[in-house]
C-alpha cells in the first residue's frame, strides 16, 4: 500500500513540474508573437516576462537576471506542499495528530514566505521535526 502512495507522489510531482513548465512556454510564445498590440500592452507583457523570470516587477540595479527564480520558489512551493499533504494523509491514516499537524504546516506556510532560502530553510526544518518527533514517538 505504501508503494502507491510513493507512485501518487512522483507522479503529482511530476505533473505540477510539467504544468509550469507549459505555461511558461505558453506564454513565452504570447509574448513572441508579432501581434498588433498597442505600446502599452507591449509594455505590460514586457514586465510580465520579467516577472517570471526574476519573480519581481523590478527590474535589477545590477544588470543581472537572478534566473528562473519564480519557476524555483513555485517548484519549492509545490514541493513542500506535497510533502505537508503525505505527511497529513499519514496522520489522519494512522489518527496520529502530530503529522497532521506538521503536514497543514508544511502546506500552509507556502503561501506566506515568498523569500526562496527561507521557503527551503522553513520547509527542511518541519521535515526534521517531523522526523524527529516519530523517531522519539514525541506527540502533542
Amino acid at each position: 500500500m505504501m508503494k502507491n502512495y510513493k507512485i501518487v507522489f512522483i507522479v503529482l510531482v511530476l505533473c505540477s513540474f510539467y504544468m509550469i513548465t507549459v505555461y511558461a512556454d505558453v506564454l513565452e510564445e504570447i509574448i513572441k508573437k508579432d501581434i498588433k498590440l498597442n505600446r502599452k500592452q507591449v509594455k505590460i507583457a514586457e514586465k510580465m516576462d520579467n516577472f517570471l523570470k526574476t519573480g519581481s516587477f523590478k527590474k535589477s540595479t545590477d544588470g543581472k537576471s537572478s534566473g528562473n527564480y519564480l519557476f524555483y520558489r513555485l517548484a519549492a512551493s509545490g514541493f513542500f506542499s506535497l510533502i505537508g499533504f503525505v505527511f497529513f494523509v499519514y496522520g489522519k491514516k494512522n489518527s496520529v495528530f502530530t503529522p497532521m499537524v506538521i503536514g497543514i504546516a508544511l502546506m500552509a506556510y507556502t503561501y506566506f514566505v515568498s523569500n526562496l532560502l527561507l521557503l527551503c530553510g522553513i520547509g527542511v526544518v518541519l521535515i526534521i521535526v517531523f522526523f524527529i518527533a516519530h523517531r522519539y514517538d514525541i506527540g502533542f
